[in-house]
């Protein structure tokens, strides 16, 4: 009964919120939402920085948490926002087309005329979502009959997860888009000026291989979680065996996932994790180590070496689960510390690219150096 009145006390107030329509729809304004408000990353900012040079015509809105971390983006065209609140209702009931790459907040109303373009924000296999976890919440029948309404279209990354992730795990039955994700068209490029412009930040030289450690969240988002001490890399022992793999020198970075309340708490390496732009570190990046992180997916689409240490991955397989049995992703898959040295120590990149290519032919993966342009594309025309 209390999850059938939140979902009625929603309702309610998307219906009283629809009194904000008889302010007109701005035809040429675009609204931008990344992480439900907390960064300026992922597809819609790459949406937002092809558009705002190539059609200065339109109007441009970034949604935060915190907007004056972000004044800096303002211009003639661009407005920056707080996340929330009545100036945020404003803008959002609005706003001709609206680009997410997470769920909006389901008491939102979305007219008939406006256009809810959500990029998502992973590619890859990975987990269980929604109706298809292992456990799934109970509230999901309420917040997905509300959501799957919202949008115009959903973009994907792979004809394996339309059937497993939009499908199986959303309910959806509306409009996808078979156009890739948008931040991967840079993974396609020239990476040169892109690994100068990350070694100069960070200051690591050119001869140096940077092995990025980036894993993801444990628990649910709200109340994210780590691996336990006990279970963490030994980072020492590790970077020694692929200094003697590579014969170079190697700097660790640490990427943690933007919910995570804790990351790593000792050790030699780089924290990466305020770096403003993932795509940007995984270019840079020689190698990557991971769990289930989406991440590696978007290495692997430059045939990088890829990781797997998932010390935990029986409780995950337990909950959510895995679309796909995790010891068949085309990565080496490592338990502990004695397997991940082993494996990196024995990495073969001739049979590694082998099984990434096999991989992305078994999903159908539609990344390319076009998925950005596609989608832009398909804004312009949906904004007449």
């Amino acid at each position: 009964m209390k999850l059938y009145l939140k979902y009625v006390l929603n309702v309610i107030i998307e219906q009283l919120l629809k009194l904000t329509w008889t302010a007109p729809l701005k035809k040429n304004r675009i609204l931008f939402l990344s992480f439900a408000g907390s960064q300026y990353s992922d597809s819609p900012k790459y949406v937002y920085e092809y558009m705002k040079d190539r059609f200065s015509d339109y109007e441009y809105v970034w949604a935060f948490n915190e907007p004056e971390k972000f004044k800096w983006l303002e211009s003639e065209n661009c407005r920056v926002i707080h996340a929330h609140g009545k100036e945020f209702i404003k803008y959002f009931t609005s706003s001709k087309v609206i680009v997410t790459n997470n769920a909006v907040n389901s008491y939102l109303p979305v007219r008939k005329n406006q256009v809810v373009l959500n990029t998502w924000h992973g590619g890859g296999v990975g987990k269980k979502v929604g109706f298809s976890a292992n456990k799934p919440d109970p509230y999901n029948k309420y917040y997905f009959k509300a959501q799957n309404k919202k949008y115009k279209a959903y973009i994907t990354s792979s004809k394996y997860l339309i059937k497993t992730f939009l499908k199986e795990g959303f309910h959806y039955n509306g409009e996808i888009l078979r156009f890739g994700l948008p931040r991967n068209s840079i993974l396609f490029g020239d990476h040169e000026p892109i690994v100068r412009k990350v070694r100069e930040h960070f200051g690591i030289s050119e001869s140096a291989k940077i092995i990025m450690y980036a894993p993801t969240f444990r628990g649910d988002f709200r109340n994210s979680s780590f691996i336990t001490t006990g279970e963490q890399i030994d980072f020492e022992r590790v970077m020694d065996s692929f200094r003697k793999k590579f014969g170079t020198d190697c700097v660790l970075f640490f990427r943690a996932h933007y919910t995570m309340k804790q990351g790593l708490v000792e050790g030699n390496f780089i924290d990466a994790t305020d770096y403003p732009d993932m795509q940007e570190l995984l270019c840079a990046a020689d190698v990557l180590i991971s769990d289930y992180s989406s991440c590696i997916h978007d290495m692997a689409l430059m045939y990088k070496p890829v990781f797997l240490y998932v010390p935990d991955y029986r409780e995950y397989e337990e909950s959510p689960g895995f679309c796909l049995d995790i010891k068949k992703w085309p990565y080496p898959f490592t338990t502990d510390n004695g397997e991940l040295n082993e494996a990196v120590l024995r990495f073969d990149e001739e049979k590694y690219k082998k099984r990434v290519k096999r991989f992305m032919d078994f999903v159908e993966d539609y990344d390319s150096k076009d998925s950005l342009k596609m989608t832009v594309d398909w804004i312009i025309r949906n904004m007449k």
